[in-house]
C-alpha cells in the first residue's frame, strides 16, 4: 500500500518507520482526551522531538492522577489488551 500511495518502493526500515509512527500516534491519543486535539498535536511534536521525555512524562503524569489504575484499565482496553 505505500508504495502504490508514494508511487516508488520503499525500503523495509520505511515501513518500519510508518508503522511505529501510526502506533505511537495512537497510544498518545488512546492516552489524552478526545476532545483536546491541540494538546494531542502537541504531544506528537514533542514526542518527535524528544521521545524518551515525552514517554516518561506520559508515564509520570498517569501515575499521578486522581485513579491512575483506572486509566491504566481504560488504556489496556482501547490498546486491544482486555477484550469486551
Amino acid at each position: 500500500m505505500v508504495d502504490y500511495i508514494v508511487e516508488e518502493d520503499s525500503d523495509w526500515d520505511t515501513y518500519v518507520a510508518i508503522i511505529l509512527c501510526r502506533g505511537i500516534r495512537a497510544v498518545i491519543e488512546d492516552l489524552t482526551p478526545s476532545e483536546n486535539t491541540l494538546l494531542q498535536r502537541t504531544l506528537m511534536s514533542m514526542y518527535a522531538q524528544n521521545p524518551e521525555f515525552v514517554s516518561r512524562f506520559i508515564v509520570d503524569t498517569l501515575k499521578a492522577g486522581e485513579s491512575p489504575e483506572e486509566i491504566r484499565q481504560e488504556a489496556k482496553h482501547k490498546l486491544g489488551f482486555i477484550k469486551d
